[in-house]
């Protein structure tokens, strides 16, 4: 049961964190005071981060369909490592072009 309410909790966060990248993809919207349509590299990131959220978000839902605990545990901890991932190489372009 605790696992299932992680489960829920952590795909909401994945589908609203892809929800918001593909939202400041646009070219007047500024992700973290950067410009998108300046940096390409970053809008780059963004549109494989959000879309390897969204998919992998799915994927985990449909885990939840086959009840089998080890399935949702791997899925679980596969979204949770690919979110840490993204978030992390879209931070560290940020930081490195903040001053630019």
């Amino acid at each position: 049961m605790l696992i299932t309410i992680l489960m829920i909790v952590i795909v909401l966060i994945a589908i609203f964190l892809s929800y918001y990248l593909f939202s400041h993809l646009n070219s007047e919207a500024e992700f973290f005071k950067l410009k998108v349509a300046k940096h390409p590299v970053l809008k780059k990131e963004m549109t494989i981060s959000a879309w390897l959220l969204l998919i992998l978000s799915i994927l985990t839902f449909i885990c939840m369909a086959f009840n089998n605990p080890l399935l949702e545990i791997a899925a679980l901890i596969i979204l949770i490592l690919s979110a840490t991932i993204c978030e992390m190489v879209l931070m560290s372009y940020v930081m490195k072009n903040i001053g630019n």
